[in-house]
């Protein structure tokens, strides 16, 4: 499906906003991924997918350039879940506490 839609762009170069959970499947459509927040839902980065079109499925695990975009959108994300689960009890945000002092050092 996803390279039938692939295909379909490349044949008329419009326009087209497509929401997805999926990450690859966002890096293998998208030109710029739009990374939200969860509450209140905001854009929170914009990620230019800069792999060259038009694109194969086996980009997505051999191309550098679009496990970084994979890496940097995995690591965006799970802060904003780790935002989302610390509302919920103390331990929860002393766990993202610490997880963020750690990221810090790297």
């Amino acid at each position: 499906m996803w390279e039938y839609y692939s295909a379909l762009y490349e044949e008329n170069r419009r326009t087209n906003f497509f929401v997805t959970t999926d990450i690859d499947e966002a890096i293998f459509l998208a030109d710029r991924l739009l990374i939200m927040t969860n509450i209140p839902a905001q854009v929170r980065a914009v990620l230019e997918v800069d792999v060259p079109r038009p694109r194969k499925l086996a980009d997505l695990v051999e191309n550098d350039r679009s496990n970084e975009i994979k890496m940097e959108a995995l690591s965006i994300l799970h802060e904003e879940a780790m935002k989302s689960f610390s509302r919920g009890s103390k331990a929860a945000a002393d766990f993202v506490d610490a997880y963020s002092r750690r990221m810090a050092k790297t």
